[in-house]
């Protein structure tokens, strides 16, 4: 999974099915980012447009088959 954001891009590699990944990156005040996956059998989804996501914000993003859905975390 890369997520590329205004500033850059965070990795995370080797995630296994039903296992959470932890990615963080540091913004001051409000920015993009988008999230690309790709499967072992090289298949990729990609999150639907920019998301937004502003400074000490927690978003939670889960990969399903065939879509990636984002909620905010707590």
């Amino acid at each position: 999974a890369t997520i590329n954001h205004e500033k850059g891009s965070a990795i995370a590699a080797n995630i296994k099915r039903n296992k959470k990944e932890r990615v963080r990156f540091f913004t001051k005040g409000i920015n993009t980012y988008s999230l690309r996956v790709t499967f072992d059998n090289n298949t990729t989804l990609y999150s639907e447009g920019k998301r937004i996501i502003k400074n000490g914000e927690i978003i939670i993003e889960t990969i399903g088959d065939s879509a990636i859905v984002a909620q905010k975390g707590k």
